[in-house]
């Protein structure tokens, strides 16, 4: 894979599921601590366990969305690395700074 090819689909990704990704981490982080925040009296609704565990569910899930695109760029980074060629025959000397 090139190289610009690697970044361009990086910087995508990111646009695509990083934004949205740390977008609905913070909502579930807010809804977690408004919910630490309300009195026991509001919280009536339905139970205050569930509450919690929703908020917890959606930051995680925010924060998985958020890691699909540095697995994309560590994979692309990985591809567009190349094949690195070694010089063959006898007399060939490699260079530390080749």
């Amino acid at each position: 894979m090139n190289r610009r090819i690697a970044i361009i689909v990086t910087a995508v990704a990111a646009m695509l599921c990083g934004l949205p990704g740390l977008a609905i981490a913070c909502f579930g982080t807010f809804m977690v601590l408004v919910f630490l925040q309300m009195p026991s009296d509001v919280r009536t609704e339905s139970s205050p366990e569930f509450n919690l565990l929703v908020g917890i569910m959606i930051a995680l899930l925010g924060v998985g969305i958020i890691l699909i695109p540095v697995g994309i760029g560590v994979f692309s980074a990985y591809l567009s690395r190349g094949e690195q060629t070694v010089p063959s025959g006898e007399g060939d000397v490699l260079s530390p700074f080749s």
